[in-house]
């Protein structure tokens, strides 16, 4: 999300219902006759004012580069949908009938967020995958469906790791969800230099020293969660 860009909230918000990204969910889908899908979509209005907002110039070639980039992430991600959505609803999680996913360009204090889910633009498509798996697992957690199991895991957290603030115990659980399937999906060599790369972003130092000083095993990440100890 942007830091320190006055009126970003307000905008996200209306975002939310410009942009139509609140997914449909039917309970016949998960009985297994429908997969989730993740629908790519750029808005150049949207990227045009998250621009405004870093205080930077959009330009007609940031328009055209963003609808030329749709095709190549959509094609990268095909493949893998059904693989990342199945192994969520393995673990449990009630998934809708599809997410809206901008990309947008790398504004000024700009960096990928939830909701609406929105990541940046770049050449390297494994680790925008691996960004928008971080996001849409952020999404499990404003779910509804997902009430219960998501109320159990954040507790579990919240009790173990009361020293620790809000967004360190949310990437002690969102780190080991989106690890497990980039493993599924990626392998591990590739998988592994994906997560040394995320170690030094900001606000996922902390939960990642706590992680790895915990031996993670990603392939149960419920239970890496559940069993994490300072």
């Amino acid at each position: 999300m942007f830091k320190e860009v006055s009126g970003f909230p307000a905008f996200l918000r209306l975002a939310s219902h410009v942009l139509k990204i609140y997914p449909v969910c039917y309970n016949f889908r998960q009985q297994g006759f429908f997969m989730t899908k993740l629908i790519f979509r750029y808005n150049s209005f949207y990227d045009y004012m998250l621009a405004r907002l870093a205080g930077e110039e959009f330009l007609s070639s940031h328009e055209t580069e963003g609808k030329n980039y749709l095709s190549n992430i959509e094609g990268f991600w095909e493949p893998l949908n059904d693989k990342v959505f199945s192994h969520y609803q393995e673990l449990g999680f009630v998934l809708p009938e599809y997410w809206f996913a901008y990309p947008v360009h790398h504004w000024k204090n700009l960096t990928p967020f939830d909701d609406p889910l929105t990541f940046i633009i770049k050449e390297n498509l494994e680790e925008v995958v691996a960004t928008i798996i971080h996001e849409v697992c952020h999404n499990f957690f404003g779910y509804y469906e997902n009430r219960e199991i998501c109320d159990k895991i954040w507790k579990n957290v919240e009790t173990r790791f009361t020293e620790e603030d809000s967004d360190t115990k949310k990437h002690l659980i969102i780190i080991p969800l989106a690890a497990s399937s980039l493993y599924k999906i990626f392998g591990q060599e590739k998988t592994e230099h994906l997560l040394n790369n995320e170690k030094k972003y900001e606000g996922l130092e902390r939960a990642w020293q706590i992680i790895d000083q915990n031996k993670p095993d990603f392939k149960n990440p419920l239970k890496l969660i559940f069993d994490l100890r300072l």
